[in-house]
């Protein structure tokens, strides 16, 4: 009786061999164990709710799949494959430059950045200073 138990584990192999949904396969997996090992389903959901939440990555993955499968039936694919042919008239000297831009670019705003919050603490600090 105790083997019934490690039926999670076959349940793994079996769904991962047949290269079927990974996650469905791991939460079926979950409750036939936990179902076997004499835990009652409130109480197995229970502990299932708490892993999901306490492990923050796993809680990304199921929030941002909803959102990958409508922009991939929205020809996601189609246009990430016309882009690459695309990128692969490009030459090293231009993605060179255009990466050396993007770098400049990005480096003149963070200096801005830096300015407007300096001028902001100086002006906040002597009006602090005003009034006492």
């Amino acid at each position: 009786m105790e083997y019934l138990k490690l039926l999670g584990i076959l349940i793994i192999v079996v769904g991962f061999v047949l290269k079927w949904d990974t996650t469905a396969v791991v939460v079926i997996a979950a409750i036939v164990t936990g179902l076997f090992s004499g835990m009652d389903f409130i109480k197995l959901l229970e502990v299932i709710g708490k892993s999901f939440v306490e492990n923050r990555m796993v809680s990304l993955f199921f929030l941002t799949l909803p959102m990958i499968g409508l922009v991939e039936s929205h020809g996601l694919r189609d246009y990430a494959v016309n882009a690459i042919k695309k990128l692969k008239k490009l030459t090293a000297g231009k993605i060179l430059n255009i990466y050396l831009l993007n770098h400049r670019i990005l480096f003149l705003v963070f200096l801005f950045f830096l300015y407007v919050l300096d001028l902001y603490h100086i002006f906040y600090y002597d009006l602090f200073h005003l009034i006492q």
